[in-house]
């Protein structure tokens, strides 16, 4: 399936402004006083079409949904990543 063909054509027959496909990862982090946290990562994939500098973003959350981390959109889901606020899930 080709993504970006998918989303263009969602955003044509739903009239919708924004479509995304969400790939979510589960991930275990290490936490500074000793043992783990699980996070949950959704990585946004608004296909080829997308403006310059807004393809890819993301949304991390704790497992119990208390903390969640944001960052800015990217041409790549690399620099998506590193824009994440981390720290924002320890709080």
């Amino acid at each position: 399936m080709d993504v970006s063909l998918a989303i263009e054509a969602l955003k044509e027959i739903l009239h919708a402004s924004g479509a995304f496909q969400v790939t979510t990862f589960e991930c275990y982090r290490e936490l500074p006083g000793g043992g783990a946290q699980r996070i949950i990562v959704e990585v946004f994939d608004a296909g080829r079409g997308a403006r310059s500098g807004e393809r890819y973003s993301c949304r991390a959350h704790t497992e119990d949904g208390k903390s969640q981390a944001l960052g800015s959109p990217a041409d790549s889901i690399e620099t998506a990543l590193a824009a994440v606020h981390w720290f924002d899930l320890d709080k």
